[in-house]
């Protein structure tokens, strides 16, 4: 795209974004607003389903002929507050009595955001700092330290850790799924290595996708732009007694970022993935899944070249196989039991394959006023890293794993304190224990209060490992934090952590690597969602992130120093012009990096959608739109950045 064509672009996006506030501002008196009863932070009514009448409960001639379902939803004042999350403790819990700060981004959320991949997504999550390196790869965290290769964030995709041991990071550029079938995204910010491990040391992100038995019928969607080039996927479910299935499958095709002259960009990102899921329910109290994820793609991560130089993009393979068993005993008691294979293969400039087993058991039951929760699990982790004609590293990583953790009921419906630890055996820093301490108090269903103090690790990579026998990375974190649901249309909460990090990694020479910094990092979060009226839904979030780090002379800390953006601020607002369309406009800052190498910029989001009947879907994003050109982070780990484009890309989907 030329110069001139961006900087018109840039200066459309603010001529659309302005027109589309203006009428949003002008329609308001046309508008009735009528009281609801649900302010949770998730989108407005599907577009072209007709909303429930929040106010119409259907009511059984006599209460004694309710079941529990609808005696829960007679006393919910708070249904913010009611929205379940599994992946702080691995058992279902509603947000009231979670102590830890959480977000979930619900497939509508996904769909309104205008996203075509996960990285898109965890833009509009509060506290997460999204960077696009080039159009290859990403640079994700979560509260600081951000890298090509952010190695203290813990990533799953349907149980499945694609957390690389190799490098220590997520190749978030091979890590695709089909955001369709996608049934929420759970985001913890701050530890979770109780339950889950070495690595979940600054957030836990966890994908997962839906039941086969709701994906039954058929799906097509498809689309093209400037630079989401062409896109398409196609997914087929169905039913044969007991077990549902489904299969998909789907194409990706980018276009590369921009780069001034001499230079050429190498990032574009070609993608193809399939797979299947399949759900049996042999008994009213067991479910057995069995899926798999096979994907074959090439992406650019070299960024950019200067002819006459030849590049050298990563072609890459991968295989993801799950089976879990899950029974339900009783009310109180029920257990899990899960294996995976995970096997990601990359050649180009390097050849990195890594073969996974992992075995996962739990188990959870409740004692009076004992809510507990105890595992284990195995994982070998077999990896090889080639850099043609310099080094050759292979190694066999080994953990054994067990945990148990307790929350205890101090005050009915009020004041609940949690204890857990995790006890690692690896064969790379023998052996870890993590644990955590929270508490959590409810004065009320509308208000929650909660503090967390937790120790949590990060374990050497291969790379990391080649010259070197290097300890664990350590942290000790301190949280707080408030959830509030004051009125039936505003919900808000806030986080406060500081995180103090011991045994930092640093190189003195080439792949020479040594525990020998400290850093401390500091910073506040706060995210609100208030829905104006039946039609329009207003979410925003913003934060605030400070780091202090000192490396013993001579060593370089092992991520760049001030990569992560002191501020960082997203506006959402959604609005249902009609039953059958809907606008999603979005905008957000992110301050600068490393002392203004890159700079900050303010930008916006905007998606256009009309359903003209029940099974089709017309939508037009704009994605970019208030600024030309512009990076987002610096040169790290061999890889170029690129700019980033203003871009609109038009889409169907046809479902049946």
């Amino acid at each position: 795209m030329s110069d001139w064509s961006t900087r018109s672009l840039g200066h459309w996006g603010w001529c659309v974004l302005l027109s589309v506030g203006l009428s949003t501002f002008l329609s308001l008196g046309s508008v009735t607003a009528a009281p609801v009863d649900s302010v949770a932070p998730a989108p407005l009514p599907p577009i072209g389903d007709v909303a429930p009448d929040p106010n119409k409960q259907v009511e059984p001639k006599d209460i004694l002929d309710m079941d529990v379902e609808q005696l829960a939803r007679v006393s919910v004042t708070a249904p913010s507050m009611q929205v379940e999350v599994t992946t702080v403790s691995r058992t279902a819990q509603p947000i009231a009595q979670t102590p830890a700060a959480v977000y979930v981004v619900t497939n509508e959320m996904i769909k309104r955001s205008g996203a075509r991949n996960v990285p898109e997504v965890l833009r509009t999550v509060p506290g997460v700092s999204v960077a696009r390196v080039n159009g290859g790869s990403w640079a994700i965290t979560i509260r600081g330290l951000n890298a090509r290769f952010a190695n203290k964030l813990l990533v799953q995709i349907d149980g499945v850790a694609i957390y690389s041991p190799t490098h220590s990071g997520v190749f978030w550029e091979r890590e695709y799924v089909m955001l369709e079938d996608v049934e929420r995204i759970e985001v913890i910010r701050g530890p979770g290595a109780t339950v889950w491990g070495a690595n979940a040391v600054n957030g836990v992100i966890n994908i997962v996708t839906k039941a086969a038995k709701d994906s039954q019928g058929i799906y097509v969607g498809g689309g093209a732009g400037d630079q989401h080039h062409r896109f398409g996927s196609a997914r087929v479910g169905g039913q044969a007694g007991n077990v549902h299935w489904r299969m998909y499958g789907f194409g990706v095709k980018d276009d590369p970022g921009f780069v001034r002259p001499p230079n050429r960009a190498e990032d574009e990102i070609k993608v193809h993935q399939g797979g299947f899921r399949m759900d049996w329910t042999p008994t009213c109290r067991d479910t057995v899944t069995i899926q798999g994820d096979f994907y074959d793609g090439k992406d650019g991560q070299i960024g950019w070249y200067t002819p006459p130089a030849i590049p050298s993009p990563m072609g890459c393979h991968e295989t993801r196989f799950l089976t879990r068993w899950s029974r339900q005993v009783d009310e109180n008691n029920d257990w899990s039991l899960q294996f995976y294979y995970y096997n990601p293969y990359a050649l180009g400039s390097f050849l990195n394959n890594v073969a996974t087993f992992d075995c996962d058991f739990q188990y959870h039951m409740k004692r009076d006023r004992h809510d507990i929760v105890w595992g284990a699990g195995y994982r070998n982790s077999d990896e090889l890293w080639i850099w043609p004609g310099f080094i050759t590293a292979h190694d066999t990583e080994q953990i054994k794993s067990y945990f148990v953790q307790d929350t205890i009921t101090l005050v009915d419906d009020r004041l609940f304190a949690t204890f857990g630890c995790k006890f690692d055996r690896n064969s790379v820093t023998k052996y870890e224990m993590q644990p955590t301490a929270r508490v959590i108090w409810t004065p009320s269903e509308k208000t929650t209060v909660w503090g967390a103090i937790s120790r949590a690790v990060r374990t050497p990579s291969l790379i990391e490992r080649i010259n070197s026998d290097p300890r664990a990375e350590d942290l000790l974190a301190y949280e707080i934090g408030m959830r509030q649901q004051p009125h039936k249309r505003f919900f808000w909460e806030v986080a406060l952590y500081f995180n103090r990090y011991h045994d930092m990694l640093g190189s003195a020479a080439f792949f020479q690597y040594d525990n020998r910094g400290k850093t401390d990092t500091h910073g506040a979060e706060l995210n609100a969602t208030y829905e104006v009226n039946d039609h329009w839904r207003l979410t925003g979030s913003c934060s605030f992130y400070s780091e202090y780090t000192v490396f013993a002379t001579g060593f370089t800390p092992g991520y760049p120093v001030s990569a992560t953006p002191r501020n960082q601020f997203y506006l959402q607002s959604g609005w249902d012009l009609s039953e059958n369309v809907t606008l999603d406009v979005m905008f957000r800052y992110v301050d600068s990096l490393m002392n203004g190498s890159v700079p900050s910029y303010f930008t916006g989001d905007i998606r256009l959608a009309w359903r003209p009947s029940k099974n089709l879907e017309l939508s037009v994003v704009g994605q970019n739109l208030l600024c030309g050109p512009h990076p987002e982070f610096v040169a790290v780990s061999g890889t170029n950045p690129t700019e980033i484009e203003p871009g609109v890309y038009g889409m169907a989907a046809w479902t049946y």
